[in-house]
């Protein structure tokens, strides 16, 4: 862990003592990173030099006032802010839920489909990769209109293809290499 994000991830994990709080933490610093994407000119305001640090942390402390059990979150939001890092938040938030992924044995992915999943059908793919990699899977659900059904997901650096495209992509492969049986 050499680069920036991940040392402003690795000091946060460090002062959490605990699990249950690292958790608490990556679920509200995605929260932010989320919020920060959908009003991007939230990230204008808190990168802007026009205003002052303080009137950045009254927005940030009004932003997350029901956050006060989270003891170090102010003051991380305020070293990011005061070193001119909130460009850099995104990553660092990512730096920092895959420490407390990798602590809790929590693997993050996507699901690819050509229409939004139900619940239950992400319920039930997230259980089967339990079962498969023996681990909690986490997936988000993707929308790729180039699927023509079937899913695709991306996990732990593994791409599990079941979509028809992709099963016609291989059985294309197949042919072109002279099988005659699948």
């Amino acid at each position: 862990m050499n680069d920036l994000p991940s040392s402003y991830a690795q000091a946060l994990f460090s002062l959490c003592k605990d699990k249950a709080t690292r958790k608490a933490y990556a679920e509200v610093l995605k929260s932010l990173r989320d919020l920060f994407k959908q009003e991007k000119d939230v990230m204008v305001f808190l990168s802007s030099p026009d205003f002052s640090e303080e009137e950045k942390m009254s927005v940030l402390q009004k932003t997350l006032q029901n956050q006060d059990k989270l003891t170090h979150l102010l003051p991380f939001m305020r070293t990011v802010i005061s070193h001119h890092r909130i460009s850099s938040f995104s990553s660092i938030v990512d730096a920092y839920v895959s420490l407390v992924n990798e602590e809790l044995g929590i693997l993050e992915g996507y699901v690819y489909s050509s229409s939004k999943l139900t619940p239950a059908q992400l319920d039930a793919l997230q259980k089967g990769f339990y079962k498969k990699l023996g681990k909690e899977v986490v997936l988000k659900n993707i929308l790729d209109p180039t699927l023509l059904g079937g899913v695709r997901v991306a996990l732990n650096g593994k791409v599990y293809d079941s979509s028809v495209k992709g099963r016609l992509e291989e059985l294309h492969h197949h042919l072109n290499q002279g099988g005659n049986s699948l």
